[in-house]
């Protein structure tokens, strides 16, 4: 048991293959995350739902335009929930990469367990981040920008 848990939340992975055609898989192909986590003794790794598995309810939204809807977030926060329980922490810090970092943005947002929250290039205004890249709104997302507060 640890006072703080270190939870690392991947990034979007391999959402897209290009700007037109998407992923049949979001698994990263280069998992920088589980790196980093892998050289942390006091932490663990969530990959993103559909990563790493194979199951007839991964839709392609949940990689796409709702990688960060409400469905995304709870079905994070749970599992967030559980790790926190099986580890007997108290907090929890989150270290999001990428849209990992969108993600763990709207945990914290949720949660007041979370004392620290750490992003590393995080799409945290994905509304500014989809116009500035011009590419497809995330219209079935919540924008971490509005849950700051």
């Amino acid at each position: 048991p640890s006072k703080r848990l270190t939870i690392y939340i991947e990034g979007d992975g391999l959402a897209w293959l290009n700007r037109r055609k998407i992923s049949s898989d979001p698994t990263p192909v280069d998992p920088l995350v589980l790196k980093l986590a892998v050289h942390d003794k006091q932490a663990v790794y969530l990959a993103r739902p559909c990563q790493y598995v194979k199951s007839d309810r991964c839709d392609k939204k949940l990689w796409t335009s709702a990688r960060f809807s409400t469905e995304v977030v709870e079905s994070m926060n749970q599992a967030v929930t559980e790790l926190k329980n099986q580890f007997q922490a108290s907090s929890l810090r989150l270290i999001g990469y990428s849209g990992g970092g969108a993600i763990a943005t709207l945990l914290a947002a949720e949660r007041n367990d979370v004392d620290q929250l750490v992003t590393v290039t995080g799409n945290l205004d994905t509304t500014a981040w989809t116009e500035m890249q011009h590419i497809s709104a995330l219209t079935d997302s919540l924008n971490p920008a509005d849950a700051w507060q």
